[in-house]
């Protein structure tokens, strides 16, 4: 978790979620790529790394906890950024056509 606590500050998901997400494989490097970019990184930039993660497992039907927590992160991001807890629906549409 080192050098991400910023996220905290900069994020409007709970902090109880980014917790989380900070402890799930693959997006600590994710996010490190985001920033590496020299854009800096808000809560559009975690919501599609929260998708990347999470897409995958939907798909799967994997039931695991981590699903789960990606599941809830997903639904709180999308409150956030479109005002629809479900808007992240279609963003899963699109992501099934294209697999």
């Amino acid at each position: 978790m080192d050098n991400f606590g910023f996220l905290f500050k900069k994020s409007s998901l709970p902090k109880s979620d980014l917790d989380f997400l900070l402890s799930v494989e693959g997006f600590l490097s994710a996010a490190k790529a985001v920033i590496d970019e020299g854009k800096g990184i808000e809560d559009n930039d975690i919501y599609n790394i929260v998708k990347s993660l999470y897409f995958p497992k939907l798909k799967s039907n994997e039931r695991s906890s981590v699903a789960l927590r990606l599941s809830k992160a997903v639904r709180r991001f999308s409150k956030v950024l479109f005002n629809d807890e479900n808007a992240w629906k279609s963003d899963y549409e699109k992501y099934l056509q294209d697999c």
